[in-house]
C-alpha cells in the first residue's frame, strides 16, 4: 500500500470524525447537557456550540494573531503558548478563528500519523498493520472529544507524540538536542508525564556521552520557558495568571505538607494515597483507551513477549510515571480529568502496532485487528449513529468521581432537547470574522508581539526540526513551518 493513500485514508477517517463531532455534535459541547443541576452549559462562538474553556483559549490565540490587550489574570495558557501561536499562524492565512483551530487540530494529527507511519516503515512494520492501528488510535477520545472544539488539547497532544517520537527514532542525541526536546515539552499542554519520563530515560537509561552533557542538558532545558515567564511577568506588569498553580499545585502541595508536619498522625496517608492514584490510573487509561483494546494489548504483549531495548523504554516508561503522578496528586485532584492518560495513549499506539505486525500475516491475527478497528469506529460514532450520549460521560471527570452505576442512567439519555433541555445547537458559522492587522505602537505592544512570535516560531520550527533531524518527517519540515508563517504575515496587509 503506497504511503500517500495511508494518509490519504486517516485524513479521511480524521475528517469524518470532525464532521460529526464539529461544535455543538462535540461531547465537549453536548456533555454539559447531560448534568441538568449545574449552571454551565456549551456558548456560541462565530455561531458554533463550544465549551466555555474555548473562550480563553481563543482570546490567547488572538494575542498571538495581533498583539491584542488580554486579560492577563484569566489567560492561563499564555505559558504553553504552542497550540495558540499555532492557531494565529494558520488564522493569518484563513482569517477565521474557528476555521484556523479547527485546522490545526486536524493538520496537526495527520502530521503525527505521518511521523508515526515513517519511523513504522523504518523498522519493518506492514503498512497494513500500521494503517489499522493509526485509524483504531484515530478513533479514541484523544481525537473525538478535542478534534471539533477550538481548544489547545490536540495540537499540545500531537505535539508531544512528536517530540517522543523523535527522540525514539534518533540514533544520536546530543545534550543540546536534548535540550530543545525538553524545552518544546515545558512550553506544551500537560507536559509532566510526558517530561519526568523523558528526562528519565535520557539521564538514566540512555545516558549521555559524558558527564558534563548531563550539566550542559538540565542548564539548556529550562531556559526558554524561564524566559517566557519573565517577559509574561513583564508584559503583565505581574499580573499574568497563576490558575494552574493555584488549583493543581498548591491542593497537592498542601496535602503532602500535611504528613512532614505531623508523620505519626498522618502514618497511613502514603498508602491510602497511592491506593486512590491505582484507582484513578486505571479509570483515565480505560476512559481513554477502551477496555477491550486495553485488555488485548495486555494478552498480546504477555502472548508475544516482545524484547525492549533502550530506544523503547521511553515509551514504556509512560504508564510508570501517569501512575506514580496519580500516585502523588490523585488524593487531592478535584477534576481527575482522564485527558492525564493521554500519553499511555502513545505507549498503546506503538505497541498495539507492534503487535498486529507480529500477527499480520496470519488470517485470523490480521482479522482481530481488523474487528478491533470496527468495534472502535462503531464506538467512536456511537453518539452519531444511535444519539446516545453514555460513552462521552465515561470521560468526564463527574464520572471519575461519583457512583460507577451513574453511567447507565445517561445511557438512557439521548441526544434530543426533549432528554437533554440544556442542548445547545449549532447556528450559522462564521468562518472569516478576523481582520487586517494593525499593531499599534502604545503600551509596548510591538515589543510584546515581537517576542510572542520569537518565543512561538522557536516552538514550532523547533519542534518540525526535531522530528526532521529524526528523519520522521522530511527534511523540509522545519523550512516548511517558516513558510506558512511569513505567509500568514499577509494579515499585515
Amino acid at each position: 500500500m503506497r504511503k500517500a493513500v495511508v494518509v490519504a485514508i486517516v485524513t479521511a477517517w480524521l475528517f469524518l470524525l470532525w464532521l460529526t463531532h464539529f461544535g455543538g455534535k462535540s461531547p465537549y459541547s453536548y456533555g454539559w447537557a447531560m448534568f441538568p443541576l449545574q449552571n454551565e452549559t456549551a456558548k456560541h462562538m462565530h455561531g458554533a456550540a463550544v465549551n466555555p474553556d474555548s473562550f480563553s483559549a481563543t482570546e490567547v490565540s488572538l494575542f498571538f494573531y495581533d498583539g491584542r490587550l488580554i486579560d492577563w489574570g484569566g489567560a492561563p495558557n499564555l505559558d504553553l503558548p504552542l497550540h495558540a501561536f499555532s492557531v494565529a499562524t494558520l488564522a493569518g492565512i484563513t482569517r477565521g478563528t474557528l476555521s484556523a483551530s479547527f485546522l490545526a487540530n486536524i493538520l496537526f494529527f495527520v502530521i503525527a500519523a505521518i511521523a508515526g507511519l515513517n519511523l513504522a516503515d523504518r523498522h519493518g512494520i506492514h503498512r497494513g498493520a500500521t494503517l489499522v492501528t493509526l485509524l483504531t488510535v484515530y478513533s479514541l477520545p484523544v481525537v473525538l472529544d478535542y478534534i471539533g472544539q477550538p481548544l489547545h488539547y490536540m495540537v499540545g497532544i500531537s505535539a508531544s507524540f512528536l517530540v517522543v517520537l523523535s527522540m525514539v527514532a534518533m540514533d544520536d542525541i546530543s545534550p543540546w538536542v536534548a535540550a530543545l526536546a525538553v524545552s518544546i515539552l515545558l512550553l506544551n499542554y500537560d507536559p509532566y508525564v510526558f517530561l519526568c519520563a523523558l528526562v528519565t530515560w535520557l539521564l538514566f537509561v540512555r545516558r549521555f556521552a559524558k558527564w558534563w552533557h548531563a550539566v550542559v542538558f538540565l542548564v539548556l532545558a529550562p531556559l526558554p520557558k524561564i524566559l517566557w515567564t519573565r517577559v509574561l511577568k513583564w508584559a503583565s506588569q505581574d499580573t499574568v495568571s497563576t490558575m494552574l498553580r493555584d488549583w493543581f499545585f498548591r491542593p497537592v502541595m498542601n496535602g503532602w505538607k500535611e504528613l512532614v508536619a505531623e508523620p505519626l498522625d498522618n502514618a497511613l496517608q502514603p498508602f491510602v494515597a497511592s491506593h486512590v492514584g491505582v484507582h484513578v490510573a486505571v479509570h483515565q487509561i480505560i476512559s481513554m483507551i477502551y477496555w477491550p483494546l486495553v485488555a488485548a494489548c495486555v494478552a498480546l504483549l504477555f502472548r508475544l513477549r516482545p524484547r525492549v531495548d533502550r530506544r523503547w523504554m521511553l515509551l514504556a516508561l509512560l504508564p510508570v510515571f501517569l501512575f506514580l503522578e496519580q500516585f502523588v496528586a490523585a488524593g487531592w485532584d478535584w477534576e481527575l480529568n482522564p485527558r492525564r492518560a493521554l500519553p499511555v495513549v502513545l505507549a498503546f499506539a506503538v505497541a498495539w502496532c507492534w503487535s498486529a505486525h507480529q500477527v499480520w500475516d496470519r488470517r485470523w491475527g490480521r482479522a482481530g485487528f481488523i474487528a478491533m478497528f470496527v468495534l472502535s469506529a462503531f464506538l467512536a460514532l456511537s453518539d452519531t449513529l444511535l444519539h446516545d450520549p453514555a460513552l462521552a460521560y465515561l470521560r468526564t471527570g463527574q464520572a471519575m468521581s461519583i457512583r460507577p452505576q451513574e453511567a447507565l442512567v445517561k445511557e438512557n439519555m439521548r441526544l434530543y432537547p426533549y432528554y437533554m433541555p440544556k442542548l445547545v445547537p449549532n447556528l450559522d458559522i462564521d468562518w472569516t470574522d478576523l481582520d487586517t492587522v494593525r499593531i499599534e505602537r502604545k503600551e509596548n505592544r510591538r515589543t510584546i508581539f515581537a517576542a510572542s512570535q520569537a518565543v512561538g516560531l522557536y516552538l514550532l520550527v523547533g519542534l518540525f526540526w526535531l522530528a526532521a533531524r529524526a528523519r520522521i518527517l522530511p527534511r523540509w519540515a522545519p523550512w516548511g513551518a517558516l513558510g506558512v508563517w511569513l505567509v500568514s504575515l499577509a494579515r499585515f496587509l
